[in-house]
């Protein structure tokens, strides 16, 4: 097996890879301060990250658990998890830490992947959102209509204002209008701050 070359013609073959990254599975290359290295394969249940400089191994976020971050922080749940009530049911509950020192806007996006247990079914997802204490509020909500069983991926994005010392939290529910089933696999949830 040949890997391409970024500095010309020809390429690494597999054993030369192996010598300059080591033989061991799972192994991730990566640019490190002092050049190309080796990435051992990380635990079971750790996800690809960045500590801000370097890629490493870090700890997904589970469903329903409150994860802490700053601006263009992402998780990735691998959730895989069935929800069948008629009622609103809170999938997951995010907050953010801005080092708020003023008036802003803080904005989530949740990228959904999803699918229903029967075709021609209904399922509603909503955002509620608040800042600091105050009560949740509605802030976007959206009803699909399963016509196929096939994955689906829906995009919500809800924001705040945030007042200085404050920070925003943010909640994702489902209901499944028929109480048959909707099934949550995976979910990229990304947040953003600026002016308000």
């Amino acid at each position: 097996m040949t890997t391409p070359n970024p500095q010309g013609p020809g390429g690494l073959t597999s054993a030369e890879m192996d010598a300059l990254l080591g033989p061991t599975r799972g192994m991730v290359a990566r640019r490190a301060a002092g050049g190309w290295s080796g990435l051992a394969v990380g635990a079971s249940g750790k996800v690809l990250s960045s500590d801000g400089t370097d890629v490493v191994w870090g700890d997904a976020a589970p469903a329903g658990q409150t994860p802490i971050a700053t601006s263009g922080i992402a998780y990735f749940l691998g959730m895989n998890t069935t929800y069948s009530s008629t009622s609103f049911v809170t999938i997951t509950t995010v907050s953010l830490s801005s080092g708020n020192t003023g008036v802003r806007n803080a904005r989530v996006y949740f990228h959904i992947c999803f699918d229903t247990t029967y075709v021609e079914h209904n399922v509603r997802f909503q955002v509620e959102g608040r800042s600091g204490a105050a009560a949740y509020a509605l802030i976007v909500e959206a009803e699909v209509t399963c016509q196929i069983a096939v994955k689906k991926m829906l995009t919500l994005v809800a924001e705040v204002t945030v007042n200085a010392a404050e920070n925003p939290q943010f909640r994702l529910k489902v209901k499944d209008l028929t109480g048959d089933g909707v099934t949550v696999y995976d979910m990229h949830t990304t947040y953003q701050f600026g002016e308000a």
